[in-house]
């Protein structure tokens, strides 16, 4: 009847078996970090669990919340007035929050395998001159890129690069920037 209760309010994933033993719940199998979270802080409402055994339970690296954080910074962009790279109040706590996620989330040790590299990408039109208007869109992913290396993000990582915006319905709208977040070998860079 334990087991029975503790699975329901565990609600485990596939791969992690539940057995009591007295009045310790043992968890075994492999598990995401986020999981057994939960589980630590919901196993004292099982009635007759006193007691929590983990030994026998892998623990996996959280990694789809990484990968949540990596695209939510993919999520970010500001928008700019003709020519221009001045961030509003409103942009200033928008660029500290992703500068916060970037340091939060990205690794720039350069002695791994691979190390993430933000493309910084500005976003313009052909209409007009097209050509012109590439270049404006360049100048403002580098001008972006540099208040990011003044933010302490390393040079190295950041990649200026332009788009041009035909669709009304797309995301980012013209005199944009925006970030995509790849992966590279340090000696590419």
């Amino acid at each position: 009847m334990i087991i029975k209760r503790a699975y329901a309010i565990l609600s485990p994933p596939e791969k992690v078996s539940l057995r009591m033993e007295k009045e310790t719940l043992f968890i075994s199998g492999e598990a995401q970090n986020e999981w057994v979270e939960s589980a630590k802080r919901k196993y004292y409402s099982i009635q007759g669990v006193t007691k929590l055994n983990l030994t026998e339970l892998k623990i996996l690296s959280n990694t789809t919340s990484i990968e949540r954080k990596m695209l939510s910074i993919e999520d970010y962009y500001f928008e700019f007035k003709y020519k221009t790279v001045d961030l509003t109040s409103e942009q200033k706590i928008k660029f500290s929050n992703l500068i916060n996620e970037v340091n939060e989330v990205l690794d720039f040790n350069f002695s791994q395998d691979s190390v993430p590299v933000i493309v910084v990408i500005g976003h313009t039109s052909y209409e007009g001159n097209a050509e012109a208007n590439k270049r404006v869109a360049f100048n403002r992913a580098q001008e972006f890129i540099n208040l990011m290396i003044n933010a302490d993000i390393p040079m190295e990582v950041l990649v200026p690069k332009t788009n041009y915006v035909e669709d009304i319905n797309n995301k980012y709208p013209v005199r944009s920037v925006s970030f995509k977040v790849i992966y590279s070998k340090p000696e590419d860079l």
